[in-house]
């Protein structure tokens, strides 16, 4: 993949923006000035008047709050387009919607082998346009066939280290992380051989015991995908995974904070038990999400998804996806938790650019990052998104595909 901080089109070589009320997200200063030279954040704090060049590009964010740009780890599509339909322009069009909603970097999230697959490994690059892409999460071949949610059934194969020899010679060092079910046969062979390559192993999709769950974890296994949802439920004389994968401080977990994959109280019960410095807010989102009429029909791996009330479903009621955008997923998780803003944001932030290794140059406005940052105002709606320095997105310009 291309190097995430380079940009074929010129970026202003200093911008100051100044006068709104800066969240680093650890810090905070307001009002307050954050100066970008040459993609990176040169310096945040009070007055930077001292230190801002001749010439430079001003940018007044008087009444917005100032903070690092989100990161989605676990994102399908948006605005009409999705992974699956395989052009340029689709991929395109979904970095450019991510970045209407505040997400400057995203895991391209899929299934191996499917539709569009082949055309994705060969032009990851040309999703680079706004939001970047971190690298591909595959949330199959290793799942669960009876927790494989939206996944159709005949993307569900083996569990072994030829397949996954396989996976990684077609993605090579694009394959960031996937999703393993820990009680299938070779399971704790191949979280172990993920971990050696680099890659990260995720628990997820799966019926696996409280047992398994640790021999996971004790595997190398260090992410949770979209936890509660796809994933063995807790019971008192059969816990499951759950009470392992909320206490365990070596698991990060997802969660989907749309109010329909989990109920707005599991959400509040599972950041209090879990913290925020381990918790990813993520939107597991597809074409629909982002449009002004998300309800519809449409295909996907020879499924018919259909959207009812902002949910997709399908045929046999399923939830497949969300049409949640991470502007929306910030104000929720604010509502369902009663977390101020400067806490929250670390869930879209710093926690998940620690969970996937990018957290010295993403996740924080801090002198040397990357100057990913976004304005919004209190009601979380974006007004500006900056990817290493550049505009990429303001106010009423984003355009919705097919």
């Amino acid at each position: 993949m291309k190097d995430p901080n380079s940009a074929d089109t010129a970026v202003p070589r200093a911008t100051r923006i100044s006068g709104g009320h800066i969240l680093t997200p650890f810090e905070e200063f307001s009002p307050g000035e954050l100066l970008i030279k040459d993609g990176k954040i040169a310096a945040v704090g009070k007055e930077l008047s001292a230190e801002t060049p001749a010439g430079v590009e001003q940018i007044d964010a008087d009444g917005l709050f100032v903070t690092p740009g989100f990161i989605d780890l676990h994102t399908q599509g948006g605005c009409g387009w999705d992974i699956w339909m395989g052009t340029t322009e689709a991929l395109e069009g979904w970095s450019r919607c991510q970045a209407a909603h505040g997400v400057t970097s995203f895991m391209l999230t899929t299934g191996y082998a499917t539709a569009g697959y082949d055309y994705l490994c060969k032009h990851l690059d040309c999703t680079a346009v706004a939001a970047r892409p971190l690298g591909v999460y595959l949330e199959s071949p290793f799942c669960s066939v009876e927790k494989r949610g939206g996944i159709s059934r005949d993307r569900v194969g083996p569990v072994s280290v030829a397949k996954l020899d396989e996976i990684h010679a077609t993605l090579k060092d694009d394959l960031a992380m996937m999703t393993v079910a820990p009680e299938r046969e070779g399971a704790l062979e191949v979280i172990a051989e993920l971990v050696q390559r680099g890659i990260i192993a995720a628990i997820g999709h799966t019926d696996c015991t409280y047992e398994q769950a640790r021999e996971a974890l004790d595997a190398g296994a260090t992410q949770v995908t979209h936890c509660f949802n796809a994933i063995r439920g807790f019971h008192h004389r059969d816990p499951g995974p759950l009470p392992l994968l909320l206490t365990d401080d070596r698991a990060d977990i997802e969660l989907i904070l749309d109010g329909f994959h989990i109920h707005p109280a599991v959400i509040d019960f599972a950041v209090r038990t879990k913290g925020i410095a381990l918790t990813s807010v993520v939107t597991d989102n597809i074409r629909a999400a982002g449009l002004s009429q998300t309800d519809g029909t449409f295909q996907r791996m020879e499924q018919t998804i259909r959207v009812q009330g902002g949910l997709p479903r399908l045929e046999d009621g399923t939830i497949a996806g969300s049409t949640l955008t991470m502007d929306r997923a910030l104000a929720n998780v604010i509502c369902f938790t009663g977390l101020p803003l400067k806490d929250a944001l670390v869930m879209l932030t710093a926690t998940p650019a620690r969970a996937v290794r990018v957290n010295e140059r993403k996740g924080q406005l801090k002198a040397s990052f990357d100057a990913d940052v976004v304005l919004l105002d209190g009601d979380c709606t974006i007004h500006r998104t900056l990817v290493a320095g550049q505009t990429v997105y303001k106010l009423n310009s984003v355009k919705s595909g097919g």
